[in-house]
């Protein structure tokens, strides 16, 4: 039997990303079994609340011990990892079962590689961390990973070259949820030739402190759309159109070019959230390619090989380039990245490179020795 596990998260706010729902679907048209584990979701409690976060550690632990030994031996097991700790120590419980189920991990984030640079976590910490990402990629007999740089990487850290799978990108599929619309309201997308660049996702100073220093590039606009935004970085071309549910979100965009770039400064992607680029694959990227939108994304980033092998968009070095690399393209260029995002995002649409991933993994099992 094949399965995937989908995380119900009891008494929360919190909502399955789209980039694993999306897998769930997708893994369900192949004929996986979706299986709900109603894990609590913990947050970071303060030191006296310790023990209410260990209980509730230990008890998501159980949960997945309970819901593995109810699946048949041999069984093949999709089980999607960020590593955003209810269960720290989730490799003992992979452990546990990894002689008789056949575990495929899907890596959303690696915090080893998120906070590599980050001054503000301990070196313990970092240790740790790292200690138990890599032991829970130990007993996967499949490790379906973001791209050839973040294979690479976990290779240089002792992962088997041999169980690894690139995905390339992260799929997006698109919504059949009524949106609401009158009958003859038209959407409001607008994708055109221009020098108006979209920001989608989380704009806080955390999380991207550059947008403050956007105002200082003259010869682009930006049009943001997510949240977290503080107001003070809005200026003549630094707008702000809103936060949408990412059903509402492609629906609403409008601009020249989709941007990924993050960190601390515009001049290159610095900061531990800048350095990241260079491992995985912003999920923004898929929702840009998704609505037919050319992308804009660091040079030294992990797609910025797969934006320059499907001529969908450029790479920059430094964001204060763009007045001068947005001069130089003509009409014809920007239909011919247009047309070549549409294509990619079409392949977003129905799900193809996570099909791809999973037919490599039910090929590759058998090879695996157990």
């Amino acid at each position: 039997m094949n399965y995937i596990t989908s995380e119900k998260i009891v008494d929360s706010i919190i909502t399955i990303q789209k980039a694993r729902s999306d897998i769930e679907v997708i893994a369900e048209k192949l004929g996986y079994k979706k299986i709900i584990v109603p894990t609590i979701f913990s947050i970071r409690y303060k030191k006296w609340q310790k023990p209410v976060q260990a209980y509730l550690y230990w008890k998501n632990a159980r949960i997945w011990n309970q819901t593995f030994e109810r699946l048949e031996d041999g069984s093949s097991v999709i089980v999607q990892v960020n590593f955003h700790n209810k269960c720290p120590n989730f490799h003992q419980v992979l452990k546990k079962h990894s002689k008789r189920l056949n575990f495929i991990v899907i890596i959303h984030d690696l915090e080893s590689l998120l906070f590599a640079s980050d001054q503000t976590k301990s070196a313990g910490y970092k240790q740790h961390t790292l200690k138990n990402e890599l032991n829970t990629l130990k007993y996967a007999k499949i490790v379906i990973s973001h791209n050839a740089a973040m294979t690479k990487k976990l290779i240089e850290l002792g992962v088997d070259a041999q169980k690894i799978i690139d995905l390339e990108i992260f799929d997006y599929l698109p919504s059949h949820q009524k949106s609401g619309q009158k009958k003859g309201q038209k959407k409001t997308l607008d994708i055109h030739f221009g020098s108006d660049i979209i920001i989608a996702g989380n704009l806080g100073p955390e999380k991207s402190p550059y947008i403050s220093k956007l105002h200082s590039i003259k010869g682009a606009n930006f049009n943001l759309y997510g949240f977290n935004l503080n107001q003070s970085c809005l200026s003549d071309n630094v707008k702000y159109f809103g936060n949408f549910t990412p059903e509402e979100l492609l629906k609403n965009l409008s601009g020249s070019f989709g941007l990924i770039w993050d960190g601390t400064d515009i001049k290159t992607c610095k900061g531990h959230t800048g350095n990241y680029l260079r491992y995985n694959n912003p999920h923004k990227t898929s929702l840009y390619l998704s609505a037919g939108l050319p992308v804009i994304i660091w040079q030294s980033a992990a797609l910025a090989d797969f934006v320059k092998f499907h001529q969908i968009g450029f790479t920059i070095q430094s964001l204060t380039e763009l007045p001068e690399k947005l001069a130089q393209i003509t009409p014809a260029d920007y239909d011919r990245m247009r047309k070549n995002a549409k294509i990619i995002g079409k392949q977003l649409n129905s799900g193809f490179f996570t099909k791809a991933a999973l037919e490599k993994s039910r090929a590759r099992l058998p090879l695996i020795d157990n």
